[in-house]
């Protein structure tokens, strides 16, 4: 589990874990930028500064907890893209069945963003597709919590934790929704679309494009 930490400036951090210091045994907060810094994406801070009020707000607000799903709560994270990827007349436990069995959907690790109050806000799964690049799919919020950024709160958490824990520093995804969002996540369109589609965008985040190779394999993919 990650918590995420919003700065009482706006920026997003993840708090790692706490740490001693071995010649003073100060506690410390190592935390990572969701944000690009030239200096360092990852920085420690004394705990009682990390936790302290500044004018009578806190230095970091904690927003909730970033999650790998729990086979217990498959179900409700299946119905949180119902209204929107349904098909004509199909039921909740149709919808639940076929997305089950869905090859792509079988794949990877699934994220979810869980609210302090211990409701789950918003999910993506995520593809490994090669040693630096990973896929990003089916990105849903919770009908109850949509348009309140948790879907972009998650999806910048998992890019953070991707690159730390995986190597991962390119993302790819399709949308057949707006691409507002993920442009501005820094996500940027490719000329060529994967899926056979229409109206589908292929995205990357990414300091550099794809191989050929990559782009063989992901029309088998996809």
């Amino acid at each position: 589990m990650w918590q995420l930490y919003k700065h009482r400036k706006g920026p997003l951090y993840l708090r790692s874990f706490s740490v001693v210091h071995s010649e003073n045994m100060e506690s410390l907060e190592a935390y990572r930028c969701l944000y690009d810094n030239d200096t360092s994406p990852h920085w420690v801070r004394p705990s009682e500064m990390f936790f302290e009020q500044v004018d009578g707000k806190a230095r970091f607000e904690h927003l909730g907890d970033v999650e790998v799903l729990s086979p217990e709560d498959h179900e409700e994270v299946h119905l949180f893209g119902y209204d929107t990827w349904k098909k004509d007349g199909e039921s909740q436990t149709d919808y639940c069945t076929r997305f089950a069995d869905f090859p792509n959907y079988l794949k990877g690790r699934r994220y979810i963003f869980r609210l302090l109050n211990g409701e789950i806000a918003a999910c993506l799964n995520t593809i490994r597709l090669s040693k630096d690049l990973s896929g990003i799919a089916s990105v849903s919020t919770s009908p109850k919590y949509r348009k309140q950024g948790y879907a972009s709160f998650l999806l910048e958490a998992v890019a953070g934790i991707l690159e730390d824990n995986e190597g991962v520093d390119r993302l790819l995804l399709f949308t057949d929704l707006s691409s507002t969002l993920y442009t501005r996540l820094r996500f940027k369109g490719l000329k060529k679309s994967f899926p056979d589609n229409e109206g589908v965008i292929a995205m990357l985040k990414a300091k550099s494009q794809l191989r050929p190779d990559e782009e063989k394999y992901l029309l088998n993919v996809f």
